[in-house]
């Protein structure tokens, strides 16, 4: 799991209302529309990243809270939280709120520029996985590294430690 879920916990919570019916308030569902559109420009790649890192990662585990619940309008095509299939609904579910009569070219404008931060964040992971392929050993060591030193600096088998 990525050491900082901060930044996809907040976007995650900021997105989840895409699943969910609209907000009575025109206001309050405009708000929440452009919340998740802003979190999603700005946190594309990260929410993306975490997703991918985190798929197996179930509900029940309450890793997360509230973020990792899938809301009720994709609850049917979306059985995992931590998948690309949700990933993928929330810009099917931003190109349909976009369609919708009486929105302005401004929120459409708005939306376009969430979705191309998703799709360049799609290109981005998919980058990084071909790169990433090559040097798995190295990953691999550096990995086993990081473990050893946390292990370490938490006090490993003898309880002595310097965090």
């Amino acid at each position: 799991m990525p050491e900082n879920i901060a930044i996809p916990y907040y976007a995650m919570r900021a997105i989840k209302p895409l699943e969910e019916p609209a907000a009575a308030s025109p206001t309050e569902a405009e708000c929440d529309f452009w919340t998740a559109c802003e979190w999603l420009i700005h946190t594309a790649g990260t929410v993306l990243n975490y997703l991918m890192k985190c798929r197996a990662v179930s509900d029940k585990e309450g890793v997360v809270g509230r973020a990792s619940l899938i809301g009720n309008l994709c609850r049917e095509t979306v059985s995992n939280p931590w998948s690309i299939e949700r990933w993928k609904w929330w810009k099917r579910r931003l190109a349909e709120l976009a369609a919708l009569d009486g929105v302005d070219a401004e929120t459409k404008q708005h939306v376009a520029k969430a979705i191309a931060s998703m799709e360049a964040a799609e290109a981005e992971y998919s980058a990084e996985e071909g790169r990433g392929k090559a040097g798995e050993e190295k990953a691999g060591e550096k990995d086993l590294a990081q473990t050893a030193a946390a292990v370490f600096m938490a006090g490993g088998a003898d309880g002595i430690g310097f965090a």
